[in-house]
């Protein structure tokens, strides 16, 4: 099962558009919408409404499987388990004492 995660949202969309040579007005101009709202989804400040996304997919060509994960990198991963067994490891503690 796939556990939803779109806090990474705005950094695959910018990975996407840089990658694809695109400004935020291109991307805009295909979703109808201005510059300065793209841009807002991009860094964080507004969220897309499911409809809004799937068509910013589809103008970008993200494979959903990187939307609903995050697109973690092998980087993040090992961060995110480094943190994981952290926390776990401190939770543990409380219950030796």
């Amino acid at each position: 099962m796939i556990k939803l995660n779109l806090d990474n949202t705005p950094a695959i969309l910018k990975k996407y558009r840089e990658g694809k040579r695109m400004s935020q007005k291109d991307v805009a101009e295909g979703l109808g919408i201005s510059q300065a709202a793209y841009a807002n989804y991009e860094n964080g400040k507004s969220i897309m409404n499911l409809d809004m996304l799937q068509r910013a997919v589809a103008i970008l060509n993200i494979p959903m499987i990187d939307i609903a994960t995050g697109a973690m990198t092998d980087e993040e991963i090992v961060e995110n388990s480094q943190r994981v067994i952290s926390e776990l490891s401190n939770r543990l503690k409380l219950y030796d004492r």
